[in-house]
């Protein structure tokens, strides 16, 4: 019999509750709830008393959103907008950009071992692994689809599938050029083996038992998979360690094969005939005969292009959802022509600091900047006036009740706080005020200048260093930076490891520090099976981060919006704030 697994919502997505073989949800349980699983068994058993797990019996992925009765119809081409030209050259490795997600994942597809379901996005559901097994939530081991094949023919194995794992998690050295392990790495856990099997299965071997193991490898966005290790590898022996998707000739195992890049223009993606997914139906997908990425960098000339039949999609990523007081001039323009996605977390200004350099080292000068900020007035100005104050995480499901009565979050309070700020500045020896830059990405010029006129009344003269998305990536792991835009912007506990990671985990972390309090919080997090214990224990986390060392300062989650055209059909939404999360396009259609 299975036990009670905190697997949670591993599950079939063919309509309709998903067929659970497990039950804890990471977020509150969505309206359709997974069948009730076994009692839940011992976490203190012997190893023996807990038997193995396996997915063998999921069925296919479902393409088609639940509620839909109309049937899907091939061809044509979707034009969808994207707000920059590509940086990293399409390497997910080097970069987690909204940007390179969204344009890769039509090549790479949506996901690798496993992915969110497209009708449950807080779901795991099966993709290049049919089915896996798991051994006491440390030994996961994965049945390689065998009908899988890389765009140029060559069958996709379970040694791909190690290779690029390793070469993920790990990085690689050849002689004296090494390459960094991927900018993600962190997300994916305590992973201690990577190793292929007979019969094209892969067996990874965790550090410690981690009953969630599942969501991190199939929540983060990063993680197609656009290095074939028999175009990638050669390459890599040759001293070439940092090859990248474009020199490999953009090879992926996506829907869509690469036609053409034309910078500052579109970019042009193809049906790809032998790509192995089929519908609930078994019709082959994808049912595009191609995608075509406008790229629009002026956000109004993005709005315009969709208003007047150009594109048929708004842009994803900030800077480029439409703004709450645009919507009237849609509505009046389009009428009931387009239909409005939504996700949380597109708007997320917080700071992070490096706690190893001055004048960050003072836990008094952290706690007087987020003394000083007013999360309301972020809101008004940065969100249009919609959103939430956040805590730790961006679904604040997770945090503590009472964190919005805590000093810094509290408006009733925030007289009281405001001069214990100035105190605290004043203790730590910077009574005449403070100077200090803060790093960042170009796109955040607003979310930039509020934090300038937020802190000016403390007597903070704010240097700011703006770079494009690859030199802002570089700049993070440098380290040498003291303060850096962005913070956390993580929906899950397990998520939030990579922007709290010491640097030697990851170096492009969103917090430089050398607590091993923050290691131990994760390393707990993984012996945890219920949903009750893991809410707990990230409300502990929360409070030790932005209360009691104040190593971050975050600020309010928005709530983002983007459109399409009535007839774009069967595209799956996460709402969970991930820009790119199921943008492969496998299961678009075009109702006209």
């Amino acid at each position: 019999m299975v036990p009670f697994l905190a697997l949670a919502l591993v599950a079939a997505c063919s309509g309709g509750a998903p067929a659970s073989v497990g039950q804890t949800p990471q977020q509150p349980a969505p309206a359709a709830q997974p069948a009730p699983a076994a009692p839940a068994a011992d976490p203190a058993a012997p190893a023996a008393a807990q038997p193995a797990l396996s997915g063998r019996d999921l069925p296919e992925i479902a393409a088609i959103p639940p509620g839909s009765t109309e049937e899907p119809k091939y061809g044509g081409v979707f034009r969808y907008a994207l707000r920059n030209d590509i940086g990293a050259a399409f390497d997910n490795m080097r970069s987690a950009g909204s940007e390179v997600i969204q344009a890769v994942s039509p090549l790479g597809g949506d996901n690798n071992l496993v992915n969110n379901c497209r009708d449950n996005t807080i779901a795991v559901c099966p993709f290049l692994a049919e089915s896996w097994e798991i051994d006491d939530f440390t030994v996961y081991t994965f049945q390689i689809r065998d009908n899988v094949v890389w765009h140029d023919g060559v069958p996709l194995t379970a040694e791909d599938i190690a290779f690029w794992m390793d070469l993920y998690m790990n990085g690689v050295t050849v002689g004296e050029s090494t390459r960094l392990k991927a900018t993600t790495a962190g997300s994916y856990g305590d992973i201690k083996k990577i190793e292929a099997l007979d019969g094209n299965r892969v067996r990874i071997t965790l550090g410690g038992r981690d009953p969630f193991w599942m969501q991190k490898l199939a929540y983060h966005r990063a993680g197609q998979m656009m290095h074939p290790r028999h175009l990638a590898a050669p390459q890599i022996a040759a001293g070439n360690v940092d090859v990248n998707p474009v020199e490999l000739g953009y090879v992926g195992v996506g829907p869509f094969v690469f036609k053409n890049y034309d910078k500052g223009v579109a970019i042009d993606v193809t049906r790809f005939d032998r790509y192995w997914e089929k519908d609930a139906k078994g019709r082959q997908l994808p049912y595009l005969d191609g995608v075509e990425y406008i790229i629009i960098s002026e956000p109004t000339a993005m709005h315009a292009a969709f208003r007047t039949g150009r594109t048929d999609s708004t842009a994803r990523g900030r800077g480029y959802f439409i703004p709450p007081e645009m919507l009237p001039a849609y509505r009046r323009s389009l009428g009931d022509s387009f239909w409005l996605a939504e996700k949380i977390g597109g708007v997320t200004p917080g700071m992070g600091f490096n706690t190893l350099r001055p004048p960050f080292d003072d836990v008094r000068v952290r706690r007087a900047i987020s003394l000083w900020t007013d999360r309301q007035s972020a809101i008004a100005a940065l969100g249009g006036g919609v959103g939430k104050i956040k805590g730790l995480l961006s679904d604040t499901s997770w945090s503590n009740p009472e964190f919005v009565t805590w000093p810094g979050y509290n408006p009733a309070t925030r007289e009281a706080d405001r001069a214990e700020a100035r105190r605290l500045l004043a203790e730590a020896g910077y009574s005449n005020g403070l100077s200090f830059s803060i790093l960042a990405k170009r796109t955040d010029i607003k979310t930039l200048e509020w934090w300038e006129g937020a802190l000016s009344g403390l007597g903070v003269d704010l240097t700011l260093n703006m770079f494009d998305g690859p030199s802002f990536e570089q700049k993070s792991a440098e380290g040498t930076w003291q303060a850096k835009q962005g913070a956390v912007n993580a929906s899950i506990p397990e998520q939030s490891f990579s922007h709290l990671a010491p640097v030697d985990v990851n170096p492009r972390t969103s917090v430089i520090h050398n607590d091993p309090k923050i290691a131990a919080f994760f390393k707990r997090l993984g012996t945890l099976t219920t949903l009750e214990d893991r809410r707990e224990l990230a409300q502990e986390l929360e409070r030790y981060v932005i209360q009691d060392q104040v190593y971050v300062v975050t600020t309010f989650v928005g709530f983002d919006l983007f459109a399409y055209r009535d007839y774009v059909k069967g595209l799956p939404i996460d709402k969970t704030g991930r820009n790119g999360k199921l943008t492969s396009h496998a299961t678009v259609w075009l109702d006209k």
